[in-house]
């Protein structure tokens, strides 16, 4: 978690009172373009991102059968999997990957070395330096609306 905490401060400059502007400056600089476009050669992707209410690029991945929320985060290499089946579930690389298509999802993320965090993680209060529990999760710092868990 300390590098979660690191990697949050270094964008945010605070997380008692957060700093959003890193956020248009990322999507403008399409970090994670080679990663689409490694997706897009077995995927239908469309990109889903408001950096009005996000802190992630979404975008929704769709096979013939299934179809997947993708988020990857402006703060880092974290990446968060869901599949619409027919409700939104988490989808943990090693746990709950139930198709093939996510052992390639995943695949590709792990080759450009994307981190994915445990759904106990995403959903705990991150903490604050001195007093106590921010009132906001991980998944929502990494992330952005809307919090899943």
């Amino acid at each position: 978690m300390e590098k979660i905490i690191i990697d949050l401060i270094a964008k945010y400059r605070s997380l008692r009172n957060p700093d959003y502007s890193f956020v248009s400056r990322v999507y403008q600089a399409e970090i994670y373009k080679k990663v689409i476009e490694s997706l897009s050669g077995f995927f239908e992707i469309q990109d889903m991102t408001d950096i009005n209410d996000d802190v992630s690029f979404v975008y929704v991945i769709s096979s013939t059968e299934t179809e997947w929320i993708l988020m990857l985060s402006m703060v880092g290499r974290y990446a968060a999997l869901f599949r619409k089946d027919p409700v939104m579930e988490y989808v943990y690389f090693d746990e709950t990957t139930k198709k093939q298509e996510e052992e390639l999802i995943f695949s590709v993320l792990k080759q450009e070395e994307f981190l994915f965090l445990e759904e106990e993680i995403l959903a705990a209060k991150v903490p604050l330096s001195t007093d106590g529990l921010s009132n906001e999760t991980f998944f929502y710092f990494l992330f952005g609306e809307p919090n899943p868990f």
